[in-house]
């Protein structure tokens, strides 16, 4: 049964190299796409070999954190370090389990860092990071956010641990409720907790745009939405790149506009992006994201509680039981090759989400013109890859391709 599981992760592996040769490879009738949407050939090319250094970069980590999980996860020396953890605790399980975990996150982190470090320079070489934002400013960044995956990393390890050991045969069922309820703490407290840490968020009438409120709240009205505030956040102390997000869960629903966005982009063009926004809103795309995420957590639980009642008591791992901290690299690489399986699909549904959001853009503004031209702006302004191969975009993408949302655009009838 091991042999059958390692030789399962082996091929896993390969068609992930296959499919990461694939990757660099362009796709002409995308090219041709991007020029008959209006995008120059320069525009073009700039945004294939950002994309292709960036792709670079992404694929090292990847592989450098599949080498190291093949490594733990697949042969004894995992299970000599778990061990040896369990030696040091006296035998408590779950603390071992903990201490394994925290071992493998901070070596992650470690082997992660010089790839970290390439997509600051990466950003500072294509000129999208701002210039006050320094390697200081940027490890201060990076230790905060490691530090905060952290707090969140131990409680997760500590509940999951149990379930596995209270309820053995029925954890799988049990987790995905845990998890939708933390899904929803998480959307509720991060915008009031988390987000400001990261950044400064003020009302747009607190600001040196707060003449555009009332042309942008005319608009929410239009909508009928609840919306007391639309609030500006410092992005600029970072990076040039434009954006705008919906986020928060109840009470705490908020429409966040990038102060790049208010700089680089016209009133009218603003006021595209917010009913964008206000489309995520009114389609309860966070409700729906959580909900979908629940179902497939369940699923996915279902298939590792497969793979771990395989692995016990089977070499390398020699695991006594589920819960077992042998266990935990060979988890850890089951986790890292199911995101994989995963990504399509969160991708396609998150596709779909923003394209009903451009959908309702489109009704709420009432000008496909403008719609069109702001995409086009924003593709040009974050030096995008407006010629994505459609492989990458089925993988990758969170969003339409550039064109894809000209089209729609230009294909709207009121």
């Amino acid at each position: 049964m091991a042999r059958s599981l390692r030789i399962g992760v082996f091929v896993a592996v390969g068609f992930l190299a296959v499919f990461s040769l694939i990757s660099f490879i362009t796709y002409p009738p995308a090219i041709e796409a991007a020029r008959r949407a209006g995008f120059s050939d320069d525009v073009i090319e700039l945004g294939l070999q950002k994309s292709f250094e960036a792709r670079l970069i992404f694929w090292g980590s990847q592989f450098a954190q599949i080498a190291l999980l093949c490594w733990l996860g697949l042969t004894g020396d995992g299970r000599r370090l778990a061990e040896y953890w369990l030696q040091s605790c006296g035998s408590r399980m779950w603390l071992a389990t903990l201490l394994m975990v925290l071992t493998l996150a901070i070596v992650r982190e470690l082997l992660l860092l010089p790839f970290n470090l390439l997509g600051y320079f990466h950003g500072r070489r294509w000129e999208m990071l701002a210039e006050q934002y320094t390697l200081l400013a940027w490890g201060y960044d990076y230790i905060l956010s490691t530090f905060l995956d952290g707090l969140l990393l131990v409680p997760t390890v500590v509940i999951f641990f149990w379930l596995l050991k209270r309820f053995p045969k029925t954890w799988w069922a049990i987790a995905p409720a845990g998890g939708a309820v933390f899904a929803i703490a998480y959307a509720t407290l991060a915008p009031l907790l988390l987000d400001p840490l990261m950044n400064r968020f003020v009302p747009l009438e607190k600001t040196k745009w707060k003449d555009l409120k009332p042309q942008l709240m005319a608009l929410v009205d239009k909508a009928q939405i609840p919306v007391e505030e639309i609030l500006v956040m410092d992005a600029s102390k970072r990076s040039s790149h434009t954006n705008a997000y919906f986020s928060g869960f109840g009470g705490t629903r908020r429409i966040v506009l990038y102060d790049t966005l208010l700089k680089q982009l016209s009133p009218k063009e603003v006021e595209a992006v917010l009913a964008h926004e206000i489309g995520h809103w009114e389609n309860d795309h966070i409700v729906y994201g959580i909900l979908l995420g629940t179902l497939g957590m369940l699923l996915a639980c279902w298939i590792l509680d497969g793979f771990l009642a395989a692995s016990v008591r089977q070499a390398p791992w020699m695991a006594e039981a589920k819960y077992d901290p042998r266990l935990v690299a060979w988890l850890a690489l089951l986790l890292l090759l199911g995101q994989w399986i995963v990504r399509p699909i969160e991708n396609q549904i998150s596709r779909i989400f923003e394209t009903q959001a451009d959908w309702r853009a489109l009704q709420l503004i009432d000008d496909p013109k403008l719609a069109a031209e702001c995409e086009k702006r924003m593709a040009i302004t974050n030096k995008a890859n407006v010629a994505p191969a459609p492989w990458n975009s089925w993988m990758f993408s969170t969003h339409p391709t550039s064109v894809q949302r000209i089209e729609t655009a230009q294909s709207w009838k009121p």
